[in-house]
């Protein structure tokens, strides 16, 4: 996994090359455009989503669903959410009330609390 500086972006190794996960340009402004071509405004919606990635999606779905709206993630791999608390300042959207995750981490695989203690303090 290589956490490239241009956009942020994430880039997987996998047998074969790799993969990127978002945009190396503007990973904001794609999200928000897979947003908005995913789903339409929804008040008081609910959105689930698997994997946080570098966050852009999140932030993107939680300008969707309204004030009363819920979005779910679900964290799939640990190790690319410590890569987002530490590469992107995500305060403002792990304090959204709005998000909720559906599965509790680990806390056998708790590396990545110090990340998320300097986001929160």
């Amino acid at each position: 996994i290589d956490i490239l500086p241009e956009g942020p972006s994430m880039r997987v190794h996998i047998p074969g090359g790799s993969v990127l996960l978002n945009s190396q340009r503007d990973p904001a402004r794609e999200a928000d455009k897979l947003a908005g071509q995913a789903f339409a405004q929804q008040e008081g919606g609910e959105i689930r989503v698997f994997g946080f990635g570098l966050g852009f999606l999140v932030e993107a779905l939680l300008r969707r669903v309204g004030p009363s709206g819920m979005l779910r993630v679900r964290i799939e791999d640990p190790l690319f959410f410590r890569l987002a608390l530490e590469t992107r300042d995500l305060a403002a959207v792990l304090a959204d009330t709005r998000l909720t995750f559906d599965q509790v981490l680990d806390p056998a695989s708790a590396f990545w609390l110090p990340a998320l203690r300097r986001l929160t303090s």
